[in-house]
């Protein structure tokens, strides 16, 4: 196997020499899209040198090849410092002359990723996810916070390069955690003074039938440092959430407050004082060309309220459904049929789809999208809200 590397891919750190490192290798799970089991791409390693010696993954033996599929310099930091990350990723730093690298994730099966805390305005930025890949142009160096999220294991403070090691998932955090679960390895928001960040949770009901009601939600708010945990149940309809994936970064930092507690340490609640936004329809099945615009959790009024919308807006031919969802109807609108329907009762969700003629799928998606757009529009301005299943309406109350 062959290796080369160019002068301007070269970059001298302290004593560290790091070299971007080019070689060929089979192309099977790129993907090789064309079936050629001799097709050969080229990926780019990193072999970092000190005083002329091999810089090598703990465990592994001597290389003098290009063990690190990524190598950046930690801007701000204050000594010359590396973070290097192949199946998982270390510091590296000179102590006394002598290269010491600590670990900041353990070594497995699935790519490292990191993702700055305090990135944009003070709170995290996006996630990225390093693997096997072709590098072109300079060495870069890491720079856009102080604090690095790594692989959701550490973090590590550039300014004064400690490290705080931890695990959520661990038995020293998880009697704290109330059996609820980190559901992915990102941040969702950062306290004001740096000490914790949140993550999104779930719990499993396993003695719950209705599917829409497995899981209870929730936000984790961890102290790094403390290894403390402090968890914070969402109610999805209490914050006209259609489902879990409206738990984002968005909702975390506006519904998530922060106060000082007696022990001085910063304290996560939530907020009372922050209205629930209006609730919204989505587009969804984008990706599987499909699209659908779907409204949940609903009562049944509103599917007539829907249809009187797109009489009203669009100047729509309502007809009962030929077949399909029971009490669904179907909407001509042009040369475009559309079908309106509770899929699934259970879920209380009202779907607007296509599912006729596949030659005029484009022109339907493109009209579906026009009608979740302006219907969203009057959901914004607080028309339908009654219609929607909040928790009172779920409990058997009357709404206000």
């Amino acid at each position: 196997m062959g290796f080369s590397a160019a002068a301007a891919d070269t970059l001298k750190v302290g004593s560290f020499v790091v070299e971007a490192v080019d070689r060929r290798v089979g192309a099977g799970g790129f993907p090789n899209t064309t079936g050629n089991p001799f097709k050969r791409v080229t990926v780019t390693g990193f072999r970092v040198l000190h005083k002329g010696k091999p810089v090598v993954p703990p465990g592994t033996a001597s290389d003098d090849g290009a063990p690190w599929w990524d190598a950046r310099v930690l801007e701000g930091a204050p000594q010359p410092a590396l973070l290097l990350m192949e199946l998982g990723a270390v510091l590296l730093t000179e102590i006394d002359g002598e290269p010491r690298l600590q670990r900041l994730a353990s070594r497995s099966g699935s790519s490292p990723q990191w993702q700055w805390l305090d990135e944009s305005n003070g709170q995290p930025g996006p996630v990225r996810v390093v693997g096997v890949a072709r590098r072109t142009g300079e060495l870069r160096a890491l720079s856009g916070g102080r604090r690095l999220l790594v692989y959701g294991q550490s973090v590590l403070d550039v300014k004064t390069l400690a490290v705080h090691d931890f695990r959520l998932e661990g038995t020293e955090v998880q009697g704290q955690l109330e059996r609820f679960h980190p559901v992915d390895q990102s941040a969702l928001a950062f306290s004001p003074l740096g000490t914790q960040f949140v993550v999104k949770a779930s719990r499993d009901r396993p003695d719950e039938q209705d599917t829409e009601r497995r899981f209870d939600h929730a936000l984790i708010a961890f102290d790094f440092a403390a290894r403390r945990a402090t968890v914070l149940p969402i109610s999805l309809s209490r914050w006209r959430l259609a489902n879990p994936q409206g738990i984002d970064a968005a909702f975390a930092q506006r519904v998530v407050g922060w106060r000082t507690a007696p022990d001085g340490q910063e304290q996560a609640f939530l907020r009372n004082d922050v209205p629930a936004a209006p609730w919204l329809g989505r587009v969804s099945g984008r990706s599987m060309d499909a699209t659908s615009y779907e409204l949940q959790p609903v009562q049944p009024a509103m599917r007539d309220a829907f249809a009187q919308f797109l009489e009203r807006e669009f100047a729509a031919v309502m007809t009962p459904a030929a077949s399909g969802a029971p009490g669904g109807l179907e909407a001509r609108i042009g040369g475009v049929t559309l079908s309106l329907a509770m899929l699934r009762p259970q879920e209380r969700r009202l779907s607007l789809f296509y599912a006729s003629d596949w030659q005029r799928k484009a022109e339907a998606q493109a009209l579906i999208e026009r009608i979740a757009e302006r219907f969203n529009a009057r959901l914004s301005a607080g028309a339908y809200q009654h219609l929607f299943i909040d928790d009172a309406t779920a409990r058997g109350g009357h709404r206000p």
